[in-house]
């Protein structure tokens, strides 16, 4: 069984982390307290993900965070609108 390549593992647990992070917040600010509770559920696990990704990868990683944080935030603003208007 091949392994995730450090990198990718990293974008994909920064942009899964701001992705809720952006949600979370449009949930907040739009009384979406059911979404809101679930989405606690997701943050607990991608930020155990980060830590784990950039322990390894040290000051290597930051790269690698900007564009999951970036493509993440982005992501969410479009899919909250698309899913809850």
């Amino acid at each position: 069984m091949t392994r995730l390549d450090p990198r990718l593992g990293l974008v994909l647990a920064t942009f899964a982390h701001i992705f809720l992070l952006a949600i979370q917040t449009l949930n907040v600010t739009g009384g979406h307290y059911g979404w809101a509770v679930l989405t606690t559920a997701g943050l607990a696990v991608s930020d155990v993900a980060i830590v784990v990704q950039i322990v390894q990868s040290k000051w290597k990683a930051v790269p690698w965070v900007f564009i999951g944080g970036a493509t993440g935030v982005t992501s969410a603003m479009y899919f909250h609108r698309l899913w809850l208007g």
